[in-house]
């Protein structure tokens, strides 16, 4: 059994990453989006490390006080 999900893509976006990626070390648009995703969620975890506790604290509660999280 296999722990992968499919995710759909519109064609017009699987068309141009297929253009892109034509000649490149990537085997398949599959591999390229997973590339991608990776690399997408660290920076973000990089940009999320880089802030401090005490102004993360500010923004929860800010956005606490707005109702956007509880």
């Amino acid at each position: 059994m296999s722990d992968n999900v499919k995710i759909e893509v519109p064609k017009s976006l699987h068309d141009k990453i297929e253009k892109h990626i034509a000649n490149s070390k990537f085997e398949s648009v599959a591999d390229y989006i997973l590339y991608a995703a990776r690399i997408c969620l660290l920076e973000e975890e990089r940009y999320e490390a880089s802030i401090p506790e005490e102004e993360k604290t500010k923004i929860k509660t800010k956005l606490r006080d707005l109702g956007y999280i509880e």
